[in-house]
């Protein structure tokens, strides 16, 4: 049995493991350390299950061969923030552009104080600020926004994330060389985003009663997402890279919730249509650009 056969079914075990002990939190007084559970206990399942498959089965895995600090380098270390601010550029641009086009199916960006202050009313209720502790702006949250995902995504959301990106632009990756690169990363980018859909159905990201069409969604947005990675992957075959881009992506990606009216997580937002058409532009930039100027030497 192929490696790589071995490392999907020890994940697919520890993954339902895991979706269950989420069912008993969700549902119960432990609600509040959802959150936790996710981090801590579901997020390093796919470096767990290669532990296991390394340790227990004793399949030859070469860690050094898909992640070194050694092999880090500022050249594309660059290119991964590039990466990353192109999409947030694309994203802002186009939710700008369909929100004005049809602001209720595709909800429109906040513009003013008055209308961010009734959105935190709410979400927060009484603990939403007051009118004097705002921004002069709430465009003036974006860039804020920005500049600490980018210090999340390479400090403690780089832990976090390279829990899973060592299996999946990590480990696979190796796995599936032979693939050409549009098969190699949407079979990858699949992978991620049905290992997402036991907690999914449960009401994460999409809510409670949306787990089906979540699923879905989720999928497609992984695929796009896997191919943004292996552009960065593809030049330097380290998974810390798409760690930092994975763990900068989930700390941009609540300003939607605050900066959308008519905020729909399956269309507008960070995991929604309108970020897999700007994950889809992206990509399109980047493989023109490859050729261009970061080709590398």
């Amino acid at each position: 049995m192929k490696g790589y056969i071995k490392f999907l079914i020890i994940l697919s075990v520890l993954t339902l493991i895991s979706a269950g002990i989420y069912y008993f939190i969700v549902n119960s007084a432990l609600v509040s350390l959802s959150g936790i559970f996710l981090a801590f206990c579901y997020m390093p399942i796919p470096l767990v299950s290669l532990l296991i498959l390394k340790f227990i089965f004793k399949e030859n895995i070469d860690f050094g061969s898909f992640i070194s600090i050694k092999k880090l380098n500022i050249k594309e270390s660059l290119y991964t923030l590039f990466v990353f601010t192109l999409w947030v550029i694309i994203i802002f641009l186009l939710s700008l552009i369909l929100g004005a086009i049809n602001p209720e199916f595709f909800g429109h960006l906040i513009s003013n104080n008055e209308e961010l202050l009734t959105l935190l009313k709410q979400m927060l209720g009484e603990q939403a600020p007051l009118s004097a502790n705002l921004p002069p702006t709430p465009l003036l949250l974006v860039p804020i926004s920005y500049i600490s995902a980018v210090i999340a995504g390479i400090t403690i959301n780089l832990i976090f994330a390279l829990g899973e990106e060592i299996g999946w632009r990590g480990y696979l990756v190796n796995e599936f060389r032979s693939l050409s690169f549009i098969k190699k990363y949407l079979l990858i980018g699949l992978i991620w985003g049905l290992w997402h859909s036991p907690i999914i159905l449960q009401g994460y990201n999409y809510g409670v009663g949306n787990g089906v069409l979540g699923s879905l969604i989720f999928v497609a947005f992984c695929m796009t997402f896997s191919l943004l990675f292996g552009m960065i992957i593809e030049r330097n075959h380290n998974a810390i890279y798409a760690a930092a881009l994975h763990g900068m992506f989930n700390g941009f990606a609540g300003i939607f919730v605050i900066m959308l009216i008519n905020y729909n997580p399956f269309i507008g937002g960070a995991i929604g249509i309108v970020s897999i058409l700007s994950m889809i532009i992206c990509f399109g930039i980047l493989y023109i650009l490859k050729k261009k100027i970061f080709k590398k030497d």
